[in-house]
């Protein structure tokens, strides 16, 4: 006997997720851990914490080995930030 499961596209899968976070752990986290991370599995609908992303991935790797998660940053807009710092004065300096 085969037990199918539902392939999910990333799309959906955020949403999915961000609507879980809003409506079931928004509350519950953002008082208390703001800048810290859930993996919130979009299947099996759960939230692991953690101070750090690998915190979190691994507890839910190793509660749900089989589910499809989302790493969202407690009260930010988005999970990373990057940066990037040129070494030249102006965007164009190079092709002078």
């Amino acid at each position: 006997m085969s037990t199918s499961r539902a392939v999910l596209l990333p799309d959906e899968i955020s949403e999915i997720a961000k609507k879980l976070y809003r409506e079931k752990f928004r509350e519950k986290y953002e008082n208390h851990s703001r800048g810290e991370f859930l993996a919130i599995d979009v299947i099996n609908k759960k939230e692991f914490h953690g101070k750090y992303p690998e915190d979190a991935l691994r507890k839910a790797r190793k509660q749900e080995p089989d589910g499809s998660f989302y790493l969202y940053r407690i009260g930010e807009s988005a999970t990373f930030h990057t940066g990037h710092r040129s070494e030249y004065e102006k965007p164009v300096d190079w092709l002078v």
